[in-house]
């Protein structure tokens, strides 16, 4: 493997008719898994997603044949980074899901791990279940969709790795993967909901040690990458566009977080979440209830708390832009993904209301921008839609505002928690005015693998009236909508979970959307071996 680059650069001057690539059948049932993994969990992961990433993958390859002449599918992973983005997507997607199927089996088929696997991880980690901390820790801390893996360095010793998305150790020559979790939503949500853990530790119990000793000791410790997926020419045309293999990866107005500034210089920053200006099952049919209630009071409330743990640590919080900005390298992750999750989700909230309840058109400011920026209405609606469906991974859709030339409105996806108000190094930020959340947490209990419905249904509860406020008072004139009312207020921070904890104290309006321009260093996207 180590020295494989220099013969797949070789291999891609070469031409000829590029392979093809066929899922392996799943080695157990669906439900054989059960209870850690559930029937229909593993029905949509494997029949959906994965095949979808092998279509998509061969589609890529073929208006490309020249490129991937007789590359096996760890040699496309390889070099997948110089490769088009549909290449790395779906290339890493349909390798990373192979060994993730194969590296796990029911409870009374698991195995034993081998002796040389067993001494690789005591002399790495001290002992199994410092091991099995150390991948649950890892697997924990994916922010947005990824992986953990367990993986074999250049000097055999083995570690753990964290990748997003549906990158791959082998991009890149960093590491051979020879155990992998998925830790994107679809993996677990209809069963687990936002509880990872509980997810993370039952699949413990399911890991085929006998398959993984094998990748360790036949392929990783030979410096080879574990083979996946059978391969055929091509000599088929590519499936159409609208192919179900294609997976594309809610009402009412009301402030949803709200902002105090503690009176003593010294006092805490702490933000609240308000509640919702609507019942959890307002949005039927087209959010369900369950979604919206894991959604708002886990998904959202955990972004608050974290935030405030993590600006807890901060010296200070201005409220002053040219105050903050000198502080941007230092700010962190956790501000950064939490900050955006508070923000994106208050704005989410506020531009949906129930059916029927707002206007279902534009203002006329706000439609005059658009007609401006867009060939119509529709238009927009049609490009977002397919903005939104285009997104890998964890993100958003945006319709903004240039500040600058506020008749300017565009269209643009974030990753993860992140904001267009974030700043990026050439000064671009946007004013957003309406977010569309695609995380898969917003729509999969209902929506499963179709966020197409998800996107076409949610149009149905947009609150123009919100959103043409947004737009009239305050993106028109350059500013961000400040989604955070402000008042001063002396005392001390309420614990988490006590009584009062419902009503704890909160930062100026100011700060939120100063803040969120600024939080876009240090962005964790998980870790990596390099050498």
């Amino acid at each position: 493997m180590w020295v494989l680059a220099a013969t797949v650069s070789a291999a891609l001057l070469g031409t000829a008719t590029a392979v093809s690539f066929v899922q392996d059948a799943l080695p157990y049932a669906y439900d054989a898994l059960e209870p850690a993994v559930d029937a229909q969990t593993m029905e949509l992961h494997f029949s959906k997603h994965h095949a979808g990433y092998i279509t998509n993958l061969n589609k890529a390859i073929a208006t490309n044949a020249s490129s991937f002449d007789s590359l096996s599918l760890t040699d496309i992973i390889e070099v997948a980074k110089e490769q088009d983005v549909l290449v790395r997507n779906n290339g890493g997607g349909a390798y990373n899901h192979d060994l993730f199927w194969k590296a796990m089996a029911p409870v009374d088929g698991v195995g034993q791990r081998s002796a040389a696997l067993e001494q690789a991880i005591t002399s790495a980690f001290g002992s199994y279940d410092a091991f099995e901390e150390a991948l649950s820790e890892a697997a924990g801390s994916v922010f947005g969709s990824g992986w953990a893996w367990l993986v074999v360095g250049r000097t055999g010793a083995l570690s753990i790795m964290t990748s997003p998305n549906q990158d791959s150790p082998l991009m890149g020559l960093e590491a051979i993967p020879i155990l992998g979790i998925d830790v994107w939503e679809h993996a677990y949500y209809l069963n687990y909901q936002n509880r990872r853990a509980e997810y993370i530790a039952a699949w413990m119990n399911i890991i085929n040690w006998t398959q993984v000793s094998e990748n360790f000791e036949s392929y990783a410790l030979e410096g080879s990458p574990v083979p996946s997926l059978t391969e055929e020419e091509a000599t088929t045309a590519p499936p159409p566009e609208d192919s179900d293999a294609d997976v594309l990866s809610a009402a009412a107005n009301g402030d949803t977080l709200r902002s105090r500034q503690l009176a003593e210089a010294d006092a805490p920053v702490v933000f609240e979440q308000a509640e919702l200006p609507y019942a959890y099952d307002a949005l039927e049919p087209v959010i369900d209830a369950q979604t919206m209630e894991l959604h708002f009071s886990k998904h959202h409330a955990g972004y608050i708390n974290k935030l405030n743990t993590a600006i807890s640590t901060l010296s200070e919080v201005p409220t002053e832009l040219t105050a903050l900005l000198p502080k941007i390298k230092t700010l962190g992750a956790a501000v950064r993904n939490n900050g955006g999750g508070a923000y994106n989700h208050a704005m989410f909230w506020e531009t949906m209301a129930p059916n029927g309840t707002a206007a279902s058109q534009p203002s006329e400011a706000l439609m005059k921008a658009i007609e401006v920026s867009f060939p119509s209405f529709e238009a927009m609606q049609e490009q977002f839609s397919i903005r939104a469906g285009r997104v890998f991974g964890s993100g958003w859709a945006w319709l903004v505002v240039d500040p600058k030339d506020p008749q300017n409105l565009a269209i643009v996806t974030t990753p993860n928690q992140d904001s267009p108000l974030m700043d990026d190094d050439a000064g671009d930020a946007m004013i957003p005015i309406l977010g569309l959340d695609v995380w898969e947490h917003a729509y999969y209990l209902k929506y499963q693998n179709r966020r197409a419905d998800y996107i076409a249904a949610w149009w149905g509860l947009v609150n123009w009236d919100k959103v043409s406020s947004f737009y009239d008072e305050y993106a028109s004139k350059g500013q961000p909508v400040p989604l955070l009312t402000s008042t001063q207020q002396g005392g001390a921070q309420p614990e988490e979970g006590s009584p009062d904890s419902s009503s704890a104290l909160s930062v100026t309006a100011s700060v939120m959307s100063l803040l969120l321009p600024t939080l876009v260093v240090a962005m964790a996207v998980g870790g990596g071996v390099r050498w």
